[in-house]
């Protein structure tokens, strides 16, 4: 749960160095929340990866981004600026991803095309 609700972007990042997976955020207009998450183009078709896994519903994966994005939204990629913010909102950053890549790693299946 925390992987997907509060530190989703920690989540994104890893599935980013594990698996070279583009890191996305979505987020409302209002900028008052958002989800980050991975996106996988195959085609014509797209795929949402996050904690849950990988899925090419979205409203599968606006299960989750819904509870943080409650007005129209964007969805765009992470960018160096997102990375510094969060860099700085985490003092357990080290252990985070230490646990998501344990996590990924352990169960690639569920985040694998």
């Amino acid at each position: 749960h925390p992987l997907l609700c509060g530190s989703c972007h920690i989540f994104a990042l890893s599935l980013q160095k594990i698996l070279s997976y583009n890191p996305y955020i979505i987020e409302g207009i209002s900028k008052r929340g958002f989800h980050a998450f991975c996106q996988i183009r195959q085609g014509k078709k797209i795929y949402y990866v996050d904690a849950r896994g990988i899925t090419s519903s979205f409203d599968e994966f606006m299960d989750v981004a819904k509870t943080f994005v409650t007005d129209e939204y964007v969805i765009r990629p992470v960018n160096q600026n997102d990375i510094n913010e969060w860099a700085q909102d985490n003092k357990y950053d080290a252990e985070a991803y230490a646990f998501a890549e344990a996590v990924i790693t352990k169960h690639k299946e569920c985040y694998l095309l």
